[in-house]
């Protein structure tokens, strides 16, 4: 299945789309920080050893989607 088919079936107020690699729910992000360039790394629950990034216009669409 694609993942575009993938994203589209979940429920958008629960996941969320950070990059290509990974779709997390609300209550799996632990921890956001700041990184270079407007971007940011996310901490996650289970941890996950590699590293999540977002790119500065998904992190706004992330806060954005946090707060609602």
């Amino acid at each position: 299945m694609a993942k575009a088919a993938t994203s589209e079936q979940l429920d958008g107020r629960v996941f969320f789309r950070v990059n290509r690699q990974f779709i997390l729910s609300a209550d799996s992000i632990r921890n956001i920080q700041h990184y270079f360039n407007g971007k940011a790394v996310v901490s996650v629950w289970p941890a996950y050893d590699g590293t999540i990034q977002i790119s500065r216009e998904r992190m706004i669409l992330l806060k954005m989607w946090l707060n609602s």
